[in-house]
């Protein structure tokens, strides 16, 4: 748990590792805020590449320092979160007021049993039927003949 700094010109960077709870949260804000008032940059942007888990108090975090850069007249920006936490952001409506950035090309997913590649199936050609081999015979004797009409009158029966 904590937090690193980096300012460059007036962009100050609070790079935030660990899990942000309740105890971690006030720890992070107190040496946010310290920082960012001593500071004053026009823009700040908290880094959440390294964070590992976040509850409702990083979302408490997030809008208190936009708060704060609000008071600054600045900007903030938050950077890299894991696609669990931007939903929760999003869903709590931080999202709307404060940019969603990613630094890193967004991963793709895991191949599993579930996301495997359809396979295609061919087109299914329709074909004639079978001619009957030349080996068949359509022509009966009298007795055969006999015996056949026999056969169809008891299966017709």
């Amino acid at each position: 748990m904590g937090v690193r700094f980096v300012l460059k010109d007036d962009h100050l960077t609070a790079i935030l590792s660990g899990e942000i709870d309740h105890h971690a949260a006030s720890g992070m804000r107190e040496e946010i805020d310290r920082k960012a008032g001593q500071a004053k940059p026009k823009l700040l942007t908290l880094d959440f590449s390294q964070v590992t888990f976040m509850d409702s108090s990083g979302i408490g975090l997030i809008m208190g320092r936009y708060r704060l850069m609000q008071a600054l007249r600045g900007s903030l920006t938050v950077l890299d979160l894991s696609q669990q936490m931007k939903r929760v952001v999003n869903l709590s409506g931080v999202g709307q007021l404060v940019p969603l950035e990613n630094s890193r090309p967004p991963r793709k997913p895991k191949a599993s049993a579930k996301s495997k590649p359809k396979e295609t199936i061919p087109e299914t050609v329709e074909q004639e039927p079978p001619q009957p081999e030349e080996e068949s015979r359509d022509i009966y004797s009298h007795s055969e003949w006999e015996n056949q009409e026999k056969k169809e009158v008891m299966v017709h029966e």
